[in-house]
């Protein structure tokens, strides 16, 4: 073996010795506490009370849970997750109530195999209604309690969102990767999109549109009322259980079942390429249905709105509830 080979090896040998000494040294000083020798941020809780009125909220940051909550004892209240490279700005100015994050942190200060401390903003309010709440956020989940805002925005690039707050507009969540959830409440419309993710929507009603956009991920809506519904979707399925549609549900999907359970609608329209339409309606419709591989079962009804159906690969098939 050539000298140099051997020089290398030993090198390599006193290197990988060296890394295990200090390895095992520091996890001897943190009393082999994994958390503190493997996270490399922690944060320090700041508490803002707020004394100056307000109506909108406003939440701009990076990397944060963000939790909107009915106040305990009738005060504002901002919970801030601050330390030397990430801290948050919180003021009330003009009427709305502002929280910006200021993100100094560079692409190793996010390197971490183990993190006990999630960033986390809460929010305490203590009135019921507002004006608009908007939330732009990178990385973190979104949860709004009840309440009532004008609208609502929500801007989420990784992570989940659930909404139980009503609007007098729009409720708009847009969410790249990650789950979408709003329940128990109402709104003027419900504007849905998610890239990769789950669309739960739980009783629900709205004067308006249902919009609900993703590229894969499954859609679930029960107790839901409205006046138009549309599903625009890439691949995954569509369950819906007592959905009422004053006017037209409308549903275009590539990859997916879909699945009505006692849900009805002026008229209907779905469109799927590659997936089965079955399920039952309330009341009868006039049926035009096509399938280039599948089998066809509809009511033979010649009363009531339009139900047009089309499947590439998949069977049609739907009753009338009686």
């Amino acid at each position: 073996m050539k000298r140099s080979i051997i020089i290398s090896l030993i090198v390599s040998g006193s290197l990988l010795a060296l890394g295990i000494i200090l390895f095992i040294t520091a996890m001897a000083i943190s009393g082999f506490k994994f958390a503190e020798v493997f996270t490399t941020a922690s944060y320090d809780t700041v508490t803002h009370d707020i004394n100056d009125d307000f109506d909108s909220i406003s939440i701009n940051t990076t990397t944060a849970d963000v939790k909107i909550l009915p106040s305990k004892n009738g005060t504002t209240r901002v919970v801030c997750p601050d330390n030397k490279k990430l801290t948050h700005i919180v003021e009330v100015t003009d009427g709305a109530l502002s929280i910006e994050g200021n993100d100094e942190r560079r692409w190793f200060d996010h390197l971490s195999i183990v993190n006990n401390n999630s960033p986390e903003i809460s929010v305490y309010l203590p009135k019921e209604e507002y004006e608009a709440l908007s939330i732009d956020l990178a990385t973190g989940d979104v949860r709004v309690g009840k309440f009532t805002f004008s609208s609502v925005n929500i801007e989420v690039t990784t992570g989940d969102v659930e909404c139980l707050a009503s609007s007098v507009g729009e409720i708009k969540i847009h969410a790249t990767t990650g789950d979408i959830g709003v329940s128990g409440a109402s709104a003027g419309s419900i504007d849905l999109k998610s890239t990769s993710g789950l669309v739960n929507i739980f009783a629900i009603t709205s004067d308006g549109n249902i919009n609900i956009k993703s590229t894969t991920g499954k859609s679930i809506l029960t107790k839901v009322a409205c006046k138009n519904l549309t599903i625009n979707s890439g691949s995954g399925d569509s369950k819906m259980k007592n959905v009422i549609v004053s006017e037209t549900i409308s549903i275009d999907k590539t990859t997916g079942d879909v699945e009505f359970d006692a849900c009805d609608a002026a008229d209907l329209k779905i469109k799927v390429t590659t997936g089965s339409v079955e399920g039952t309606l309330l009341t009868g419709k006039v049926f035009i249905t096509h399938t280039t591989t599948g089998d066809i079962e509809v009511p033979r009804t010649i009363i009531g709105g339009i139900c047009e159906i089309t499947t590439t690969t998949g069977d049609v098939e739907i009753e009338i509830s009686k």
